[in-house]
């Protein structure tokens, strides 16, 4: 009896820890306030921000009168595998709550992507309306980016694949929702 019932809790505790699946869709609005992660991974996220995000959140910490310790407060960290090693990596987004609008545009946010482990950094970032972690390719998730054009009617998709140390765009389309077509485009490098 006692064998039985170890057993079965054994198959629950399987079934709930695989009912909680990976997050793989990245939006500014979604829900969460993610984790806090390890120090050397929000410094890598740091050190690796585009000179324009480093002085947005400076401009914001001066706005909100907070020192330059709490620059981590607009960021939110999510728990990811990008690739096939044990240590969890970061996708990264905007906090919503405090609010810092420089790491946001018109209807895109930035999104950046944190490998985790003994020396992390930053290996992919840009602005977007929406990232989904895809199957792996040689052993690294793909990214997948979508950007909407103002109406709506039209999606520009870039498959980012993991070379060369970081994400490179891979392949691009257009997708025209109204005349139901897509075309492939050459990918610019950002």
């Amino acid at each position: 009896m006692k064998n039985t019932q170890l057993v079965c809790g054994l198959f629950a505790s399987l079934l709930l820890h695989s009912a909680q699946a990976e997050v793989r869709d990245f939006s500014a609005e979604m829900p969460g306030q993610g984790v806090t992660p390890p120090r050397v991974v929000m410094l890598a996220l740091w050190r690796g921000l585009a000179t324009d995000d480093r002085q947005s959140v400076q401009h914001c910490l001066q706005d909100d009168r907070q020192p330059s310790r709490a620059r981590m407060r607009y960021f939110r960290f999510f728990p990811v595998r990008l690739n096939a090693d044990a240590v969890p990596d970061y996708i990264v987004l905007p906090a919503t709550s405090p609010y810092c609008s420089g790491l946001y545009g018109a209807h895109i946010a930035g999104v950046w992507a944190v490998l985790g482990g003994k020396s992390p950094r930053l290996v992919y970032q840009d602005r977007v309306d929406s990232l989904r972690l895809l199957p792996a390719v040689g052993g690294w998730r793909v990214l997948q980016q979508e950007n909407f054009s103002a109406a709506g009617a039209e999606v520009f998709r870039t498959e980012w694949r993991y070379r060369q140390s970081r994400y490179q765009p891979w392949r691009c389309l257009i997708i025209d929702h109204a005349q139901r077509r897509q075309q492939q485009v050459a990918c610019s490098t950002p």
